[in-house]
């Protein structure tokens, strides 16, 4: 069973791509209409649909 990320809006492009190519599943959170969302939403998004949450923002709540 392959993994379905969620990718909150600071994880740079080219590492989503990058993994499409290899044939995994990601989801964005602008794909989502979240891309200003606050972090609990974010989390809450990403628990909602059992994908791990992929992040580069230090400061996640």
């Amino acid at each position: 069973m392959a993994i379905s990320y969620y990718f909150d809006a600071p994880v740079h492009r080219a590492i989503k791509l990058g993994l499409q190519l290899r044939g995994v599943e990601v989801m964005t959170a602008q794909e989502d209409n979240n891309s200003s969302a606050i972090d609990e939403i974010i989390l809450s998004r990403s628990v909602q649909l059992k994908r791990p949450l992929v992040t580069t923002d230090h400061d996640l709540r």
